[in-house]
């Protein structure tokens, strides 16, 4: 009883005001109305969220090299291929070159295609490989990307062809 007493006695007393309810000053009246020139609060403003993206992405500048990551492999013997996805990240640009190198037991294959900007990098799409061209056993894997403003190569994934 103590508390909800202190509690409206300090509200009445700083005449504030819960939600979009109007802050109106009290009196010790309890028949007293509401003054005609109280107004509503302002609602607070929401601020943005730590994770909230408020400004451009930052991107690698043009001229430096860039490390293309080898996002997905995998060996799908019911078909008879290797399929590799490749993205570039920190950059967003198109029409750069794309190229996967596969070094299997038999021999060394390679496929390129161009590069599309995404929602976080640039993607390279996904590339296929025929698993008879690669022989059974240990497969090197090795991507490449190439743009008037960057190049690189990524670190080498291995995988085993069966």
């Amino acid at each position: 009883m103590v508390v909800a007493f202190t509690l409206a006695a300090v509200l009445q007393a700083s005449a504030c005001s819960f939600g979009n309810e109007p802050a109106v000053a009290s009196s010790s009246d309890p028949t007293a109305t509401p003054s005609p020139s109280a107004t509503p609060s302002p609602s607070p403003t929401p601020m943005a969220s730590q994770s909230e993206v408020v400004g451009p992405l930052e991107t690698i500048p043009a001229g430096a090299q860039v490390t293309p990551e080898i996002f997905l492999t995998t060996v799908d013997t019911e078909e008879g291929v290797l399929r590799v996805v490749v993205m570039v990240p920190g950059i967003y640009e198109n029409g750069g070159l794309c190229t996967v190198s596969v070094k299997g037991v038999s021999s060394t294959v390679h496929e390129e295609g161009p590069s599309e900007a995404d929602v976080s990098s640039t993607a390279c799409g996904q590339f296929v490989f025929s698993l008879s061209q690669l022989g059974s056993g240990k497969a090197s894997i090795t991507a490449g990307y190439k743009s008037e403003n960057h190049a690189g190569t990524s670190e080498t994934v291995e995988v085993e062809i069966p």
